[in-house]
Order: C-alpha cells, then structure tokens, then sequence
C-alpha cells in the first residue's frame, strides 16, 4: 500500500514569530520610558510650583507683622510709643537712649491686641544678656495654636525690635513745625517667618531655633535661619529700617512742676503719618 506523500508548505510567517516578540517589547520599552519621562517632567513642575507656592506665603507671612506695625504707629489710641510700655517708646526719650543697643524680641500674634507691648517681648542687651522675666513665653512655640498667623496653623513669624541711633541730619522730612528741633533714632525691624508643618523635625528643635542655644545666638537672624534650614524648614527674613523723631511737649504746668508726653516724627515721604505720631520706613 502506498503511503501518503507529506508535503512541506513553507510559510513565511512561521519563521518570523520570534522578531516580532522583539519588536513589541521594543515598542513596549519605549512606550514605558516615554511615560516615565513624562511623570517625571510633571513632578519637576509640580515641585517648582509648590516652592513658588511656599516662597509666596513665608514673604506674605514676614511682611504682615510691617504692615501691623505701621497701623499702631498711625493709631492715635495705641500705646506702641509710650515709652513705659510700647515697643517704638522703648528706645524714645531720654531713657531711650540708655536702650539703644538693646533688641525686643517675640512672635507675632495677630489675636493679641496688645502684642506691641514690652510686655510681650524677650528684651536683650548688646552682649545678650536677658533683661526681662518673661521666660520663653515670648518666642514662637510649635506647640501654641496662637502662634501661628492662619487658621490653618501652617506659619508663624518672629519679630526682633532693636535701636540705634540718628544723626540729626536724618531726620525725617514732613515733621511737623511744632517739633522742628525734635531728636530722632532708627529702628530696624528684622522679621522670621517659617513653615514648621514642612518639616519632620521634632517641635523642641524646631522651637531651639527660635529661642537660640546660647546669649551669641540670641537675637541673631542669620543663626535662626541657619538652623531651621538644616532642620528642613522652609523660611524667609525680611528687614526694615525706620526713622521716627520725638520731642518732649509741655502741657501744663503747676507751681514749680511740670507733665511732659512725647510725639514722634516720621517720613511722610513713606506714607506713614497720624495725627502726632509718624514714623519712616526703609525697606531692605
């Protein structure tokens, strides 16, 4: 009997089956490293973005206290230049001049109608010795939901106060003819805003570098800065110099004695003018 004669049918495609493996994985590769490129291109903006975001809101955060500043100097009724309880009264008049080298430091709380107030601060000499009894309770805590300007508790910013003196040719213009011999000083304001919920350090170090470690540290700006930078806070400083001037004004007097108050004198150039009390900015 016969048997059947196989035949070979030569099929093209047969032969091809392992290429086209490759060429699918190849196109696979290219298609997974085209969609990491792109995520990552995203997450690069993503980052510029949220660093911008920050930037914003800690330059935000260190100018609002200025601002809050200026208001109580326009301010008629406020205390700020009283020089037995206000921040720009301490370093006026006669006993003024005695604090020149001194520096008020403390948190801005924007709930708290008299955070102006000498009261409120740490007061420290030129060689950081601390002058005042109020603790650490003048420092920016982590801890304390007063604190924190926003509802949100995301930043909070410290002011330092300190004092210099004028020369008499720096006085501002715009000073009213009443106290046209009237003497002036500078103020500088340097302002520390930071972001602590960014960071995963602990409160305690977070709130050291608010208080400083030591009397060199207190005070020094650029040290704060420093160690909220290495404990992974994002910050900001701000800086601004004003020139105010003051004068004692008699308003009555009865047999041999006599009442003074002060008023101060500011630019006017700088838009910070009220009734008898002015002050100069000059931002930095």
């Amino acid at each position: 009997m016969p048997q059947p004669q196989v035949k070979s049918v030569y099929s093209p495609y047969y032969h091809q089956q392992g290429a086209t493996l490759i060429v699918v994985l190849i196109v696979l590769l290219l298609i997974i490293l085209a969609g990491a490129i792109a995520v990552r291109s995203s997450t690069t903006d993503l980052r510029l973005a949220t660093a911008s975001q920050i930037d914003s809101l800690l330059f935000t955060s260190a100018e609002q206290p200025n601002a809050m500043l200026e208001q109580e100097v326009q301010d008629p009724a406020s205390n700020i230049m009283d020089s037995t309880q206000g921040m720009i009264g301490y370093f006026a008049g006669d006993l003024g001049e005695s604090n020149t080298n001194h520096k008020l430091i403390f948190c801005y709380r924007p709930k708290d109608t008299t955070q102006f107030s000498i009261f409120k601060s740490a007061i420290y000499n030129e060689a950081g010795g601390k002058l005042d009894k109020n603790d650490d309770r003048p420092f920016c805590n982590v801890g304390q939901n007063k604190d924190y300007i926003s509802a949100r508790n995301t930043t909070m910013t410290q002011m330092k106060i300190s004092g210099g003196s004028a020369a008499a040719s720096s006085l501002p213009v715009g000073v009213p003819l009443g106290i046209q011999n009237a003497k002036s000083f500078a103020i500088t304001v340097d302002n520390m805003s930071a972001l602590p919920s960014y960071s995963s350090a602990s409160d305690s170090s977070i709130n050291n570098c608010f208080k400083g470690s030591n009397a060199s540290e207190r005070g020094n700006i650029d040290v704060a800065i420093s160690c909220l930078s290495n404990n992974g806070v994002p910050n900001k400083a701000v800086s601004q110099t004003y020139i105010a001037a003051y004068q004692d004004k008699i308003k009555g007097s009865s047999g041999t004695g006599a009442s003074t108050d002060t008023e101060a004198g500011g630019n006017e150039d700088s838009g910070n003018q009220a009734g008898g009390n002015q002050a100069g900015g000059n931002g930095s």
